[in-house]
């Protein structure tokens, strides 16, 4: 889902993606917008890219902050199934299990004293 500001081929696709980025980068600055949660989560999983090509600094903080936000929510749905079920199994081929996945694979990075995402 990597739309570009200008796309000739489908220009209101263009315009709502650009829309979509500026309503997430008011919404990471705390600024009224009329992004919420779940239509965050909505564009996340669907792989929407906050950023596109030749991306200004400002776009980069948003791609910075969007990361750090999808990190939480998984991080929060993995506390929510540990609680009700008393493990930290995730089954299946899920977005919530390839995320720990790679959790698991930045702490064996970091604990062999390599470069890891969990470290940043």
């Amino acid at each position: 889902c990597n739309v570009p500001n200008r796309y000739p081929i489908n220009q209101s696709l263009s315009d709502w993606v650009n829309e979509q980025r500026s309503n997430f980068l008011q919404f990471a600055l705390g600024r009224s917008s009329s992004m919420s949660k779940e239509r965050y989560g909505f564009l996340l999983k669907l792989g929407f890219s906050w950023s596109c090509p030749g991306s200004n600094e400002e776009e980069e903080r948003m791609k910075k902050k969007s990361q750090s936000l999808a990190w939480q929510e998984n991080f929060h749905e993995f506390r929510k199934i540990k609680s009700a079920s008393g493990h930290c199994f995730v089954s299946g081929d899920s977005p919530l299990s390839k995320w720990i996945d790679e959790q698991r694979q930045e702490y064996q990075k970091l604990s062999k004293g390599l470069p890891s995402l969990l470290s940043k």
